[in-house]
């Protein structure tokens, strides 16, 4: 059986090195998201499924799958557990079984074997389901928070712009929950200091998710939502915003623009639809498109959530602002 190609799914190299995936169901070249996966085709397969994988009786005999598929790469999944991390049930659950009848070493067959039965049972007790659905019950009451403040902007505004940046920090030998502080204090600076700055004079509104990443540490999405009735040219404000970024960081803050021109023409290349830049209230599909970027930020929830200190919070929204005029009230979209 051939190892799994993380590369092989849609996605773009930035240049900086990253593989952004560009399809949220695709989130491939992540350990997390094979581990999830891994787990959740465990947790769905039908007895039978598993039962052949049990009563293989070596590699040969297995048939490929969504669960055999990893059999190659279950090491380096097992070794990518990071302690300073907190995982989804899905994930932690993955670790917690695979350390236990594993360890750091090597994978065989039979251990294989082992952690696929063990997983099915213990994706088939109570408190895990009732722990996995209070996880989705929360992540999706946050997710329709969003999704209304949102709405209501539209609501308001006929033709919102829209802002897209990924908001990093240079990465460094510091630990993990002090990067995670130190981030937050400049962020908090970002938000509390962009009312001095030109290309926030517009504002309507804002999003912002932390997320703790693989490679990046914690690091922000941010939507900020302009009145399109005076702003034009979105990808030159993104990058102004994140030159912002760089200021209020002294340098040591780095961006990602979703609004450049490069990383658009990327994504219609591939068939994916755009959410950023200039939207009609009634154009629904780049409103669906913006609502598939929202619901990213929260499914990222699945694979990790950052370590918050007493009284942090892992997203945040601005305050409705009501139409004084000059963008005008929606129309109604024609039939």
């Amino acid at each position: 059986m051939d190892a799994i190609n993380f590369h092989s799914q849609p996605h773009i190299t930035l240049e900086d090195g990253r593989c952004l995936i560009i399809n949220e169901k695709n989130y491939a070249g992540s350990y997390w998201y094979s581990i999830y996966q891994f787990v959740r085709s465990i947790e769905k397969a039908a007895a039978y499924q598993i039962e052949s994988i049990i009563n293989a009786n070596d590699e040969n005999d297995l048939q490929e799958n969504a669960i055999t598929q990893s059999y190659q790469t279950i090491t380096g999944l097992i070794r990518s557990h990071d302690p300073d991390c907190i995982y989804g049930p899905h994930i932690q659950l993955f670790y917690d079984v695979a350390l236990e009848v594993n360890g750091d070493k090597p994978v065989t067959f039979e251990k294989f074997k082992e952690l696929v039965g063990k997983i099915r049972f213990e994706t088939k007790n109570k408190s895990f389901k009732k722990k996995s659905n209070r996880k989705r019950e929360r992540q999706n009451a946050n997710e329709k928070t969003v999704l209304e403040y949102v709405d209501s902007i539209f609501q308001n505004h006929s033709r919102p712009v829209i802002i897209r940046l990924d908001l990093h920090l240079k990465l460094t030998s510091i630990e993990r929950l002090k990067q995670h502080a130190k981030i937050r204090e400049k962020f908090t600076k970002f938000l509390n200091d962009r009312r001095s700055n030109k290309f926030f004079e517009r504002e309507l509104g804002y999003v912002w998710k932390f997320e703790d990443g693989e490679s990046l540490g914690g690091h922000y999405h941010l939507i900020i939502i302009l009145d399109g009735a005076y702003v034009q040219k979105d990808e030159f404000i993104a990058s102004q915003i994140g030159e912002y970024w760089k200021k209020i960081t002294d340098g040591e803050g780095t961006y990602f623009n979703a609004n450049s021109k490069k990383y658009l023409d990327n994504l219609i290349a591939h068939g994916v639809g755009i959410g950023v830049g200039r939207i009609e209230s009634h154009d629904t599909e780049k409103r669906g498109n913006l609502t598939r970027i929202v619901k990213y930020f929260f499914k990222l929830e699945q694979y990790v959530e950052a370590k918050l200190s007493a009284g942090a919070r892992s997203f945040g929204k601005g305050i409705i602002k009501k139409n004084k005029g000059g963008g005008g009230r929606p129309r109604k979209s024609e039939n």
